[in-house]
């Protein structure tokens, strides 16, 4: 959730010095958890063909394949961006498929700051709050979960 978050920034802003791949190591080594929300990514963009944030993405990768993008889940996520005044973002995605690709990029209104990426094994956010209405709204996660796939006999 968003207490997740706000612990790997502040541990990230102590390690700010380092480069991209360091940290992220870095960021991986600690737990930073509250309930089904973990912060266990830091996507950089060395390989994405993308303009960078202005703000750090903090997210989650998900083992298990979450989310399947098809167009129910696309017009989701379009609801959701359109209901905050946001605009989203496929770039892989060809004009003439009804395929839809990932990830899927969510932008300010007029699309020039990077917010969040989404993808079916994961998302990050730039910031804590939408971080956690996007684990809650598209992913389904709850905050009082222990963790994801646990049954209560394991917890």
């Amino acid at each position: 959730m968003a207490m997740a978050w706000k612990e790997a920034k502040e541990f990230y802003d102590s390690l700010r010095n380092y480069p991209p791949f360091v940290l992220k190591n870095e960021l991986l080594s600690q737990r930073f958890q509250q309930g089904e929300f973990v912060i266990n990514e830091y996507p950089y963009f060395g390989s994405y063909s993308i303009s960078y944030p202005d703000d750090e993405l903090f997210g989650m990768f998900i083992k298990e394949k979450m989310l399947k993008f098809d167009k129910e889940t696309y017009d989701k996520v379009r609801a959701f961006a359109d209901k905050r005044e946001l605009k989203i973002d496929c770039p892989y995605k060809a004009h003439d498929l009804i395929t839809f690709y990932r990830p899927v990029f969510i932008r300010t209104h007029l699309g020039k700051k990077l917010l969040a990426i989404l993808d079916d094994y994961g998302f990050a956010a730039t910031d804590p709050q939408l971080f956690e209405d996007i684990g809650k709204v598209i992913y389904g996660l709850d905050p009082n979960t222990k963790t994801i796939g646990q049954t209560e006999k394991e917890s």
